[in-house]
């Protein structure tokens, strides 16, 4: 029987409401996928991401920790990412596809001086521990799914030094590294589940940190045009259709599983399917995630698969869908319902158009 986060207790006797089981990206999905909804003011819960004095708890993330003399090799061969220099203290993101080319995970690899982490969603960290196991043989590599005993905590730091309070992080970027999360300075860092009570207290206690949850988060990474696997792509999903190509295959490193299919994509193909941001001018009803959109003919070619309210657009919301190919071009004009809306050309809303 699945398991809720440990880190939900504590986060309920600070005000947490939680996002219900109905309103995750997929019914299949583990309790422990459980979002933070907010802490009580999404608007000043954005502000604090904005300003850079926020943390985000993060109950559905996970990790897995790879260790041996071999490890660089062994990930260099199977993920899409250039790992093979990775260093202590750097970050690169990267997929672990299948054999048909298909995204298993989405991974973020954070290098450390005895092993390589690999941060990712906790419904997938089992399966992802266990695939890729299936390809160490005699090879010196160990991997363990840590994420039942860890906590992931997401801190937006603005200061130039970012100097976060000592809270006996397990993993953390070294002292003034920090990569963009949502347009924001930010770093992800684990704890023991143990130690989570008193890094909350270090933090938003003692300090000046906000506690803030997916409602602001949301609308700060769809204004920054940053899609999130398991909601706006899937496992079915192949890493052209994802919106995050670029940043997690390199083109230039050499065989991986599924490159094939990659490469003969970004070689002749198209995708099937787009990930696209939208544009909404006027809308008669609330948006909402699944929302099918329609073409001209009234036939479904794609859904919502996220939507913030916001200031970024004139109508006061902006969305992510997966759109068929054929209607994924800039200005597109789809139907939602009764109303029309348009297809972005960047998924980056900070990009006026």
């Amino acid at each position: 029987m699945p398991v809720i986060s440990p880190m939900l207790d504590n986060l309920r006797q600070r005000g947490a409401m939680l996002t219900p089981e109905n309103a995750l990206p997929a019914p299949d999905l583990s309790p422990t996928r459980f979002q933070i909804a907010g802490f009580g003011d999404a608007e000043a819960e954005f502000e604090a991401i904005r300003s850079g004095r926020a943390v985000l708890p993060n109950p559905g993330r996970g990790a897995l920790r790879v260790r041996g003399e071999e490890r660089f090799d062994f990930l260099q061969r199977l993920l899409t990412q250039d790992v093979a220099d990775l260093s202590a203290g750097e970050i690169r993101n990267a997929f672990w596809l299948n054999r048909k080319g298909r995204i298993e995970a989405d991974l973020r690899l954070v290098g450390a001086e005895d092993s390589t982490w690999l941060l990712l969603d906790a419904p997938v960290a089992s399966d992802t521990q266990r695939s890729l196991e299936e390809y160490v043989f005699t090879e010196d590599v160990e991997i363990e799914d840590v994420t039942p005993s860890t906590a992931s905590l997401t801190i937006f730091d603005s200061s130039d030094t970012q100097q976060i309070p000592d809270i006996s992080p397990i993993l953390s970027p070294p002292h003034g590294v920090a990569e963009p999360l949502f347009g924001f300075k930010a770093q992800e860092i684990l704890i023991h589940h143990d130690s989570l009570p008193a890094a909350l207290a270090r933090l938003c206690d003692q300090g000046d940190f906000k506690l803030v949850g997916w409602s602001a988060a949301d609308r700060a990474r769809i204004e920054a045009g940053s899609p999130v696997f398991l909601q706006d792509f899937g496992r079915e999903a192949l890493p052209h259709e994802s919106g995050v190509l670029r940043d997690r295959v390199s083109f230039t490193k050499g065989c991986y599983l599924g490159q094939e299919v990659v490469a003969r994509m970004e070689a002749l193909g198209r995708p099937k399917q787009r990930l696209v941001s939208l544009s909404f001018k006027r809308l008669s009803e609330v948006p909402a995630r699944d929302d099918a959109l329609l073409d001209e003919n009234e036939k479904a070619v794609g859904k919502i698969t996220s939507v913030a309210r916001s200031t970024a657009s004139e109508s006061g919301w902006i969305a992510f869908a997966m759109v068929r190919d054929a209607h994924a071009g800039a200005g597109a004009e789809l139907r939602l319902g009764t109303d029309v809306v348009r297809v972005r050309e960047s998924l980056d809303y900070r990009e006026v158009e």
